[in-house]
């Protein structure tokens, strides 16, 4: 047999277990109660109604989709579709779908498709979802196509009341075998959040070999500053200021100094940055080496090249640090007294090494 045919051939080998004989047995004899019980109602309130005399067992009032409603209830009682509001709700609104299109004065094929495919979006938004009602909008526009026009009487006595007998035959059945009818599963239970766990020092230690070396920048760079939120957010080094973490005292420039000092100094230290002090030693702001390296900087003074960045206090903690770093991908924060003067000045690398040594205290206690 070829690939291809065996392939189609097997997307039709069933999918359901085999079922135990006595558990398919149990659902017959419920979808004989049921169905024998809901025609009996019916009966009893036609006879009531003034209906011609007619034999229960003879004039079936039972309409056919409810032949699939009882294979829902009694057979698949775990089922959301065999649920009471489904099988009840999703007939009755079909039956009213069914009504209202035949009141269009559509031609019979039309009418039928009109209303199957309306009250399977009825029954989705009722959150009533029952296969069978889709037949019931079907039956009650092939009922009126041979002349029997379906009208109130049809929704309210036949399907909604034969309904509602159905899934309470199917409640009474499955309570005396000890199954749960109407079935409702256990709710979700939550799970609790995971705590919260510092990055061990190897993650910090690796973050400070990158932010070190200049390897990490753009989206890596910021990786590794989330990573050094998540330390601070975790605790550690809280009390740490920015006085005990900076490099004092700092390299610095004037705002007179020209191109060729500043690219010595760069040259020199290796920074990624110079800040730039008047000759109060007041900080005015902050040269990156790019500013330096772009067109047209040859001409230009410190004073032209500077930027104006954040800064902070010697009191400054470490909650407070990590977010001016982060800020518009600042590597270098200025530590100013309260005059404005320059006293020192941090670098990423510098924070890491600090939250290296916390992360490494903290798991040796």
């Amino acid at each position: 047999m070829p690939h291809y045919l065996r392939l189609i051939l097997r997307g039709f080998d069933p999918v359901v277990p085999l079922a135990r004989p006595a558990r398919s047995l149990r659902a017959a004899l419920g979808a004989v109660a049921g169905l024998l019980v809901a025609q009996s109602v019916l009966w009893a309130l036609a006879r009531i109604g003034g209906a011609p005399d007619a034999g229960l067992m003879t004039h079936p009032l039972l309409i056919a989709p409810f032949g699939a409603s009882a294979a829902f209830v009694f057979a698949l009682p775990e089922n959301p579709m065999a649920q009471p509001w489904s099988v009840v709700a999703g007939n009755a609104l079909s039956a009213l779908v069914a009504i209202a299109v035949l009141h269009l004065g559509l031609p019979a094929v039309p009418a039928l498709v009109l209303a199957v495919s309306m009250a399977l979006v009825v029954m989705d938004l009722a959150r009533a979802p029952h296969p069978p009602g889709a037949a019931v909008a079907a039956a009650a526009v092939l009922a009126s196509a041979s002349g029997a026009m379906p009208g109130p009487a049809y929704l309210v006595v036949t399907v909604a009341l034969g309904s509602l007998v159905l899934t309470g035959c199917g409640m009474v059945y499955h309570s005396a075998l000890r199954q749960a009818y109407p079935f409702r599963p256990a709710p979700p239970v939550p799970l609790p959040e995971p705590a919260a766990l510092p990055p061990s020092p190897l993650i910090l230690a690796r973050a400070l070999d990158r932010l070190s070396s200049g390897t990490a920048s753009g989206p890596d760079g910021l990786a590794e500053l989330s990573r050094i939120a998540e330390a601070v957010a975790a605790g550690l080094g809280e009390d740490i200021s920015a006085g005990a973490l900076m490099s004092a005292p700092p390299v610095t420039v004037g705002p007179a100094a020209d191109w060729r000092v500043l690219a010595a100094q760069f040259v020199d230290h290796g920074f990624r940055a110079l800040p730039v002090v008047d000759g109060q030693n007041r900080y005015l702001g902050l040269i990156p080496v790019q500013a330096v390296l772009r067109p047209g900087a040859q001409g230009l003074s410190a004073r032209h090249l500077l930027q104006e960045t954040a800064t902070c206090l010697p009191e400054a903690r470490l909650p407070e640090i990590v977010p001016a770093l982060a800020a518009g991908g600042q590597t270098v924060l200025p530590v100013v007294d309260a005059q404005g003067g320059l006293i020192g000045v941090l670098t990423r690398s510098d924070l890491v090494t600090a939250l290296v040594r916390c992360a490494a205290t903290d798991q040796a206690a």
